[in-house]
Formats: structure tokens, C-alpha cells, sequence
């Protein structure tokens, strides 16, 4: 949805006449997805205008991330005190962060002969908004992800594809080893593997029929997603064979679905939620 004006205008209203404390909250993640929705189009501001698509000279990537940078700094320094440790609030700041820096590894920012040192900054800094936001989610006891915003839900498959794609990044400078001494996929992926598969007990939910909710599909695709960026993911653990000289590894998916995953990350989720709905979960 584009903004306009009258949003804009709805916005300044909410910000000055707040009737709840998720009014304050609200006005926080607007913001915060306007600079999101900026780097998406790669537009300057909101009214449209994309970095790249006008007739006036190419911008390098890196002026483009400083520019979304100061930006999300700006809000952050308006963020109120009593919303300082807001784990809604910082969910999306990290995630808009992730989304700005995740930027250096678009292929416009590719072409380049020499080692890019800005670059590798930004990459970093990547890593760091990614590791930051896994801290947070793991910090989450299982029964309290059913009152996550289904917008958290969603960041979950961006920030894994994310950190699959700064552990496999091929660029000179860049060390994927440190990446996964930072912020291991696999360890992490299956930390949240095992919180998705305890939440339907621990937050007492009945499942009916053979999809089960959101929650336990969810914990069950991710394990066939680890066996494909096992393969790709420089030093990582070979599945251990059992007695039988079978795998215990799950079998992994599809070369097209986790092309798929990997470009709408969030397709998995989707449809999990979208069944969970159906079955009234």
C-alpha cells in the first residue's frame, strides 16, 4: 500500500493524541516499516521516487544504506524511554535494520573489482541486526509465541534466509566462518525448531486432524530447510548414520523449493498459517 498524505497526516494525529499505550507502540512500527518499505522500492522517501529508477545518475548502493541508516537512527532516537525495551519495537527495528544492510549482498552492489571495505561494514552489520534479533526471539518462552504479532511470525523465514545467504556469500574479505562462529544457522535454526515444536503443548493448544496449527508445521518443514544448507554451508556437520545405515537427518526438499523459500521467504509460513486458520487455530 502506498502512502499518502492523509496517512501521513493520520500518523502525526496518533502521535500526538494517544488514547492507549499500543497507540505509542503502533506509531514506532509505522515508522519503522516506512524505511523498510523505502529499501524494498529502493525509494528515497515516500513518495515513490526509487533510487535507481530516474533519470538522474546511479547512486552507489553504500549512499543508499547511509541514507536508510540515518534514518532508522533518527527514529530510534525518538523512540520514548518506556519503549526502549519494547520487544515488539525491537523486533522490527532489527529486522529493518537486517533489510537495510542485507543490501551490500544485492548484485548492483556486486560489481566491483576490489575489496570494499564499507561493504564488508555493511555486511557486518547485518550479521549483527540478525544475531540480535534470533537473541530476542529466543529469549520468548514457548507458550508466549501465540501472542507474537503474526508480523514477527513472518520475519522469522526473512532473518533465516538471511543469515543462509551471509554464510554463503562469496566475496573477497568476507569470512563465512566467522559469520557462523557469530551466529551458527544450523545451532539456530534448530533452537527455534525446538521452540515452534513445544509451543502447541506448552500453550495448551488441541490439535485436530493430520496439519496440526501453525506452530508444529512450521517445526516441521524447517528440519527438511537444515538438510539443504547443510550442503551449502561451508564446514557444516554431515548427519550422523544410525545402526540401520540410514540418515537421521531428515530428507532434504527440493533444489526449486528452496529456491522458492530463499526468494519469498515467507511462502511457508503462509501456508502453514493459512491452514492453521481453516482448522481453527
Amino acid at each position: 500500500m502506498r502512502w499518502t498524505a492523509h496517512m501521513k497526516e493520520c500518523l502525526e494525529v496518533l502521535t500526538e493524541r494517544k488514547e492507549t499505550p499500543n497507540d505509542a507502540v503502533l506509531v514506532q512500527l509505522v515508522r519503522i516499516q516506512l524505511v523498510v518499505d523505502k529499501v524494498i522500492r529502493r525509494s528515497w522517501d515516500e513518495s515513490g521516487t526509487t533510487a535507481e529508477g530516474s533519470d538522474s545518475p546511479r547512486l552507489p548502493t553504500s549512499f543508499f544504506i547511509r541514507t536508510m541508516q540515518q534514518q532508522l537512527q533518527s527514529i530510534t532516537s525518538r523512540i520514548p524511554p518506556e519503549l526502549a525495551d519494547n520487544k515488539v519495537v525491537l523486533f522490527h527495528l532489527y529486522q529493518a535494520e537486517m533489510a537495510v544492510y542485507e543490501t551490500a549482498m544485492s548484485r548492483s552492489a556486486i560489481q566491483v573489482e576490489d575489496v570494499d571495505v564499507t561493504r564488508i561494514s555493511h555486511l557486518y552489520a547485518c550479521l549483527a541486526a540478525t544475531k540480535n534479533w534470533f537473541d530476542l526471539l529466543l529469549t520468548i518462552s514457548p507458550e508466549e509465541y501465540v501472542s507474537l504479532p503474526v508480523t514477527i511470525i513472518f520475519q522469522v523465514s526473512h532473518c533465516l534466509s538471511t543469515l543462509f545467504y551471509l554464510s554463503t556469500f562469496d566475496y573477497p574479505g568476507w569470512d563465512r566462518e566467522a559469520v557462523t562462529r557469530t551466529a551458527d544457522l544450523q545451532s539456530i535454526s534448530q533452537q527455534v525448531i525446538d521452540r515452534l515444536d513445544s509451543v502447541a503443548e506448552a500453550a495448551g493448544i488441541q490439535n485436530q486432524g493430520t496439519d496440526g496449527d501453525l506452530w508444529s508445521k512450521s517445526a516441521r518443514i524447517l528440519p527438511k530447510l537444515q538438510a539443504s544448507w547443510a550442503s551449502k554451508l561451508p564446514n557444516a556437520v554431515v548427519p550422523a548414520v544410525n545402526a540401520g545405515g540410514q540418515s537421521s537427518a531428515p530428507s532434504s526438499i527440493d533444489e526449486g523449493f528452496l529456491e522458492a523459500y530463499l526468494n519469498w521467504p515467507d511462502v511457508w509460513l503462509m501456508e502453514s498459517l493459512m491452514l492453521g486458520s481453516q482448522n481453527g487455530v
